[in-house]
């Protein structure tokens, strides 16, 4: 396990042996935008992060300029952690350096259900921008929505020229189909202190949310386990140790925040031992972990 900070976004690294292998997808990606104004060299310092991530990865979007940003791509790295990149145009919205962004790929619409809800969930949260179909005009969509904040994108095949990128960053509604008013084009939120990107994928995708990348409340009282405990978790056979899946396929842990003095307390008895605690639990209850 190792705990970092990406651009002073919290990450922990873990690797696990329990459950059948699982591997990130597009679902959940890393949203990390690049803001000349800030950043003077933002467009070198984007394409040298691409150059690493993109080395042994796949190419989900090529970077290139698009109608909302002057350089933007998606990348899959070699460990299939997604990660979209892009420098802001002028006028946008101030954000975090890294977010993370989710896809949900179910109907349309159901990237503002999630946001709503999650809304409700976490206390001090706060509806960023979002850009439906319905709200903007098509050609103008994709562009409008990032000089709002950031870039709402589908994941798709790489496009074979100029017109075909520009159709399918607008989520392909130019040629007319192709998804409800609802359609959640780009969102963000902030919930408690930390901001997040909401969009629907606008087609089917072959892939869904799954545990491999999980969202971490950590909690310092029983109240606050019991709240996010019993807002989020909806699927009782997904309940293990702390983690959990909500309505919408995403997996959380709530835990405790009492584990980090466990970590780093540096002996591997104690550890062991609330390890072997945690694993009789479904939901955390703390007072047999301060027992031990």
């Amino acid at each position: 396990m190792a705990a970092l900070r990406l651009a002073g976004q919290p990450v922990l690294v873990m690797s696990t042996n329990a459950g059948p292998p699982t591997r990130p997808n597009p679902s959940i990606s890393f949203f990390v935008r690049f803001d000349p104004a800030l950043v003077p060299d933002a467009q070198e310092r984007l394409e040298r992060m691409w150059g690493e991530l993109a080395r042994g990865g796949e190419v989900l979007m090529p970077l290139d300029e698009y109608a909302y940003s002057p350089l933007y791509g998606w990348v899959e790295d070699r460990h299939g952690v997604s990660w979209q990149l892009f420098t802001t145009p002028p006028g946008a919205d101030p954000r975090p350096t890294v977010m993370l962004s989710l896809l949900f790929t179910a109907a349309d619409g159901t990237a503002a259900d999630a946001g709503a809800f999650y809304r409700s969930v976490f206390p001090g949260s706060q509806e960023g921008f979002i850009a439906r179909l319905a709200d903007v005009a098509p050609q103008a969509a994709a562009s409008d929505a990032v000089s709002q904040g950031g870039g709402g994108r589908e994941v798709g095949d790489q496009a074979a020229g100029d017109q075909a990128r520009d159709d399918q960053a607008r989520g392909d509604h130019a040629q007319g189909d192709h998804g409800s008013p609802q359609r959640v084009m780009y969102s963000d939120l902030r919930l408690g202190e930390t901001w997040f990107v909401a969009m629907d994928g606008g087609r089917e995708h072959g892939f869904a949310f799954n545990e491999a990348v999980s969202l971490m409340v950590e909690c310092d009282t029983q109240e606050e386990i019991d709240h996010y405990w019993e807002a989020l978790s909806a699927v009782p056979e997904a309940e293990i140790c702390g983690w959990c899946r909500d309505r919408f396929g995403v997996t959380w842990q709530v835990a405790p925040s009492l584990m980090h003095a466990v970590l780093e307390s540096g002996d591997p008895g104690r550890v062991l031992r609330h390890v072997e605690e945690l694993q009789k639990m479904k939901k955390i209850e703390l007072e047999p972990l301060r027992g031990v």
